[in-house]
């Protein structure tokens, strides 16, 4: 079916525009706080467990976050979708009937593969730790969900956060007591615990027995694309977190890696920070509101994950090893490639996700299909070749021909939103020279990059001014505003 692309916005677009992305810098702060909180977690990880065991955490830890992302972008987007039609109390107290029954199943899934996989890198204690983890992150979606479908996006941001607290104090009180990288990980445990309690309590009346809630098939039909899409999309963000395990002949020399990645990847949660928000607005596919809410959503990514990205592409080696353990010294080669990969991730997440809102899940999901499996057979042969550096580089490669297969893929509208503005480049250009020029000089380096860490954010913010919202036009425009309105791109 050809793609349609969306009238010219109305008047009215802009103030909607300018509400989903309040909410998005929302949840974009609590995203990027959460990748922070983990990056500081693994690394006090890295100095109190030897390198196996923290091996051993930082794959438990990838398959999880696998079926976090699956959780947190299947159940609780068709959850949020459903909610957002339903116009009754019986068709929300099925939308959340629904969410609640195909969150225990898919859970008691994940668990099966997470144990099956983790079986290969883990202890059998730390195989059980995984399998628990990845099973609680479902229910918990339901609580994301319902708080997503009523709008209620700056609590649904501060129940990220509070998760992530949690995770991470019950994990260092664990690994303190002795428990390990076994107790490292059941800091998952506690965190999806808190929220499936907090979820008991949101949902209130409507979490009951729905009649007729299983045999809706338009539930069933956004499920299975929404899921086939994210699914792919998180076995690309943690495949190689779970292939250096397998693969490495060292264990320091994975933990290597596998530190250096997990920072590397704040630019994802800020991605799926940015995707929750519009996707609302996607899938109600409101006139031209779609294409500017998109155009200006990836612009505010672009704003903050390029700069991120440079800054950690330079880090100076002398304040690596000031930071890691001696054992470490493998992180400073794997930075650069991993800084590139986790801002081009980003960018296929988020991509995705506005392919999937938009009705194209199928075209999505063969892409990533195929991408994933390049990706993988990129991973083993590049560390066959040239060790943990090489692995990086060729998940930087693998990430970015991805990101482009599925360019290739979106309608016209979409792929322009995906250009960096001049700008950007520009800023990131400048940043790039003056960065490098300080690495011999850290503590300038460290200015420069607080510095621009703070210009950014007061860009994205909006306290400082930016150019206005570029807006889109179509290339075959419809006879009337009304032609197009209501209707996604894949529709």
């Amino acid at each position: 079916m050809p793609i349609r692309t969306a009238a010219p916005a109305p008047p009215e677009s802009s103030s909607a525009t300018d509400a989903v992305l309040r909410d998005a810098r929302w949840l974009s702060i609590a995203g990027v706080v959460v990748g922070l909180l983990n990056y500081v977690y693994s690394l006090g990880l890295t100095h109190v467990l030897p390198a196996r065991d923290y091996a051993v955490f930082a794959a438990g830890q990838g398959v999880v976050l696998v079926a976090g992302t699956i959780a947190a972008t299947s159940g609780a987007w068709v959850l949020a979708e459903a909610l957002g039609r339903a116009s009754t109390a019986l068709q929300r107290s099925r939308a959340v009937w629904f969410s609640t029954s195909l969150n225990v199943l898919l859970g008691l899934v994940a668990a099966a593969l997470a144990a099956v996989v983790s079986s290969g890198f883990a202890p059998p204690r730390a195989v059980v730790v995984v399998a628990l983890g990845a099973f609680l992150v479902f229910p918990a979606a339901t609580a994301y969900g319902s708080l997503q479908g009523d709008g209620r996006l700056r609590l649904l941001a501060g129940a990220r956060l509070g998760e992530t607290v949690v995770k991470c104090a019950a994990g260092a009180l664990l690994v303190a007591a002795g428990a390990g990288a076994v107790g490292a990980t059941a800091g998952f445990l506690a965190g999806s615990a808190v929220v499936v309690l907090a979820g008991l309590l949101f949902a209130g009346r409507r979490l009951r027995p729905a009649r007729g809630a299983l045999g809706v098939r338009t539930l069933w039909t956004s499920a299975a694309g929404v899921v086939a899409v994210q699914g792919l999309v998180a076995l690309l963000a943690a495949v190689d977190q779970v292939v250096v395990a397998a693969v490495a002949p060292d264990p320091t020399q994975a933990a290597s890696y596998q530190t250096a990645t997990i920072v590397a990847r704040v630019p994802v949660f800020l991605a799926a920070a940015v995707a929750a928000a519009i996707h609302g607005t996607i899938t109600a596919a409101k006139g031209g509101a779609t294409t500017e809410v998109v155009g200006a959503a990836v612009r505010d990514y672009l704003t903050a994950a390029l700069p991120f990205a440079v800054v950690l592409a330079t880090v100076p080696a002398s304040l690596v090893q000031r930071v890691l353990p001696s054992g470490y010294a493998g992180t400073t080669s794997v930075l650069p490639f991993a800084a590139a990969a986790g801002a081009l991730l980003g960018a296929v997440a988020l991509l995705a996700t506005v392919l999937q809102a938009g009705g194209l899940h199928s075209r999505a999901a063969r892409t990533l299909g195929v991408g994933l499996a390049v990706h993988t057979a990129v991973l083993v042969l590049a560390h066959a070749v040239g060790g943990v550096t090489g692995m990086a580089a060729g998940a930087a490669a693998g990430t970015a021909a991805t990101l482009l297969a599925l360019l290739r893929t979106a309608p016209h509208d979409v792929r322009r939103a995906f250009l960096p503005s001049w700008r950007v480049a520009a800023w990131c250009a400048v940043l790039t020279v003056v960065l490098l020029a300080s690495r011999s000089w850290p503590l300038g380096w460290s200015a420069t990059a607080v510095l621009a860490g703070a210009v950014t954010c007061a860009v994205v913010l909006g306290v400082l001014p930016r150019r206005a919202p570029r807006r889109y036009e179509p290339r075959h425009v419809a006879a009337g505003p009304s032609a197009t309105a209501g209707r996604g791109w894949g529709r």
